[in-house]
């Protein structure tokens, strides 16, 4: 029992350190693009500007791009990850794959949500 349960946690530390290893990359690869994207853009915000546009709406404009980008990108991580639950679950075993009360618990604004409708005194920012 002991040496399932110890092969079970030392795949459960491999896959965290995966999946560390894989945010790292994938901050890295969004930089990457971003800064590229951005310098292959320059002449046009320098056209921009020299046309009258405000530095704050090319500031904007290459903000809402960078954004959109994000939100692509994560929308259609979390579809995978969605398809994938099986093959998740099959690792995990008896573990539930998707549990919205753990993510609740582990987001902080859920939890913030969760715990002022509980009814508990938040505690105030300003002692301590």
């Amino acid at each position: 029992m002991e040496n399932r349960s110890r092969a079970q946690r030392f795949r459960t530390v491999l896959f965290g350190g995966f999946a560390a290893v894989a945010i790292q990359l994938a901050a890295v690869g969004m930089y990457g693009v971003t800064a590229y994207t951005v310098a292959q853009r320059r002449f046009e915000f320098a056209l921009r500007l020299a046309l009258g546009a405000k530095r704050s709406q090319v500031v904007t404009m290459t903000l809402a791009h960078g954004i959109a980008v994000a939100s692509l990108g994560i929308a259609v991580g979390v579809a995978l990850s969605l398809g994938l639950l099986r093959v998740v679950g099959t690792v995990l075993g008896k573990l539930p794959v998707f549990d919205p009360g753990f993510l609740c618990h582990r987001h902080p604004r859920c939890a913030c949500y969760r715990h002022h409708r509980s009814g508990h005194p938040q505690p105030s920012r300003l002692a301590g």
